[in-house]
């Protein structure tokens, strides 16, 4: 708790959101560990009213669309299937539950947004290298494929898309590092992968 009252909780906060960011885009088998950091974050921010909760519409049809799934599953030939399901599908209600808790305060969105680009960047270079030293230059559509190996191509693609919206959004903030000249780098070297996924 000492830990927390150090540092200004909206760097908690912000630092929470930067460590899903950087984990689903670099190890998106571990991105639970961030939803772990989120959830004490949250539960601090909660204790120290500096997270308000709050239902929205959206969370409402989310938990519509569970109950509907859950009353789906009793007329099934695959209960076991189903039941399966069901367990993934909480994850709908669950996690943008997390995000009920909304902040009483500005949000310091660059530490997270530049974690992504830094995971976007340190992906690409990593699928680059990948296809440098794929074996069997015969069998370029194998290599290829290389250039996403972390994501499926598709899902890279839109996150490299997302990568030069939050790179624009930074810009327009004025953010240091965030300039004309990152920005286009940036854009070309993301439009590149991007039609390299392809």
């Amino acid at each position: 708790m000492k830990l927390f009252q150090s540092v200004r909780f909206e760097y908690w906060y912000s630092a929470a959101l930067a460590t899903i960011a950087l984990l689903q885009t670099l190890f998106p088998k571990k991105v639970a560990l961030g939803f772990i950091f989120l959830i004490i974050v949250t539960i601090v921010g909660a204790v120290k009213k500096q997270l308000i909760w709050k239902m929205n519409s959206v969370n409402i049809l989310f938990i519509g669309l569970y109950i509907t799934y859950l009353v789906g599953s009793f007329f099934t030939f695959f209960p076991s299937i189903a039941s399966s399901y069901l367990e993934y599908k909480l994850s709908f209600i669950l996690l943008p539950h997390l995000f009920l808790f909304r902040p009483k305060f500005e949000v310091p969105w660059k530490l997270p947004i530049t974690a992504y680009l830094i995971s976007l960047i340190i992906a690409s270079l990593l699928g680059i290298i990948k296809v440098l030293q794929c074996q069997g230059v015969g069998n370029i559509a194998k290599c290829i494929e290389h250039f996403s190996y972390i994501h499926h191509p598709t899902y890279f693609a839109m996150y490299l898309m997302l990568g030069m919206a939050l790179m624009f959004y930074g810009f327009k903030c004025g953010w240091n590092r965030f300039e004309y000249p990152y920005l286009v780098s940036f854009i070309v070297f993301a439009t590149i992968m991007t039609a390299l996924t392809m």
